[in-house]
């Protein structure tokens, strides 16, 4: 797997991504990091030359020198998320800094609201691979999957996340939930929908002209949960008693 981006490589990023005077459509270092994790987990390969101009979006293109230290880094970081999805092991960078209150982690400009923001613009991007390659009787997986990912870019929107999973999840206040999601919800995942996403690509390079037939297994990566350990979506409750029934 690709070593995690330096220090070096991410102040350098940063400094270009998060420098003021962008439009409010341009994408910070954090929303970039969530934009690649969408970019990677795709249902098809999709080549730099299709994504480095979205990262980019409206900002002044660096002198010579500076732009290819910067595609430099950039590429250091896509190719380290992609590695993290490829091994079924991806988790948010080493940029994403959370914040020890989880409510604060909502508030714009924060690293996680960003990382969300960017996931839901690279879900958006990509939305035409997914209706085409996706079998139909995954849609309502892949829809819950957008539903948790994109969860953090504010407040209303974990709001509405916490009242659709409020019969399972065993948590007094959304300020609660965000803190269990963090740690169960998020992880487990992000972890589908990378699994989802490089499956059809395993798929398709195999059968590019067949259909492709919804696996038998629920779409879920890593070791199965057991039946009596604690439920992967954060309810608290017995898998069995939970998303295990």
């Amino acid at each position: 797997m690709a070593d995690h981006p330096d220090s070096q490589t991410l102040s350098l990023l940063r400094d270009f991504l998060d420098a003021p005077g962008h439009s409010d459509e341009a994408l910070s270092l954090a929303a970039v990091c969530g934009f690649l994790f969408a970019v990677c987990s795709a249902p098809r390969p999709v080549a730099p030359s299709e994504w480095i101009p979205v990262v980019f979006g409206d900002h002044e293109p660096p002198g010579m020198d500076q732009g290819r230290n910067l595609l430099s880094a950039l590429m250091t970081l896509y190719n380290h998320i992609n590695d993290s999805v490829r091994a079924g092991e991806p988790a948010l960078p080493a940029a994403i800094r959370v914040r020890d209150d989880p409510l604060a982690n909502l508030a714009p400009g924060a690293d996680l609201s960003e990382w969300s923001r960017g996931y839901l613009k690279g879900s958006d991007f990509l939305r035409e691979s997914w209706m085409a390659l996706l079998p139909e009787e995954l849609l309502e997986d892949l829809g819950t999957q957008v539903m948790v990912l994109g969860a953090f870019v504010h407040q209303d929107r974990a709001g509405q996340l916490y009242e659709e999973t409020a019969d399972r999840v065993e948590a007094p206040s959304l300020e609660e939930f965000v803190r269990q999601s963090l740690t169960l919800l998020l992880p487990a995942t992000m972890r589908d929908h990378a699994y989802l996403g490089r499956t059809l690509v395993e798929v398709h390079a195999q059968n590019p002209d067949g259909d492709v037939t919804a696996p038998s297994e629920p779409v879920r990566t890593g070791p199965k949960t057991g039946r009596n350990e604690p439920c992967p979506c954060g309810s608290g409750k017995k898998y069995k008693k939970c998303c295990g029934r």
